[in-house]
């Protein structure tokens, strides 16, 4: 595109760009701006939504069940298995103690 048709295009389009920018040109843009509309959902008809929303209701109820169990029984093992390794270590650290002993003693 030469130069003489991008002035007739801008021109024509009324977006002279002018080297200072005013609060009046954005506004006139702003306005220029496609506006949304709203629209209506379509949904297929002769279709109980009400049914459909209520079982999907419950599938997601079911599954956040579920998720809330399975991080119930992840918190429990990992507390019960932590415990056990304190133990563990008691144990050995007693063991290892009475073992000192019973040199010292001989």
């Amino acid at each position: 595109m030469n130069k003489s048709v991008q002035r007739v295009f801008r021109r024509e389009a009324h977006i002279e760009p002018s080297p200072i920018v005013t609060k009046s040109e954005v506004e006139r843009l702003q306005a220029l701006r496609a506006k949304p509309t709203p629209h209506q959902v379509l949904r297929p008809k002769y279709i109980d939504h009400a049914q459909i929303d209520n079982q999907m209701d419950k599938i997601n109820e079911r599954r956040l069940t579920h998720q809330k169990t399975r991080l119930m029984v992840a918190d429990y093992q990992l507390n019960r298995d932590r415990l056990k390794a304190v133990n563990k270590g008691r144990a050995k650290a007693s063991f290892n103690q009475k073992s000192k002993d019973h040199s010292h003693s001989r």
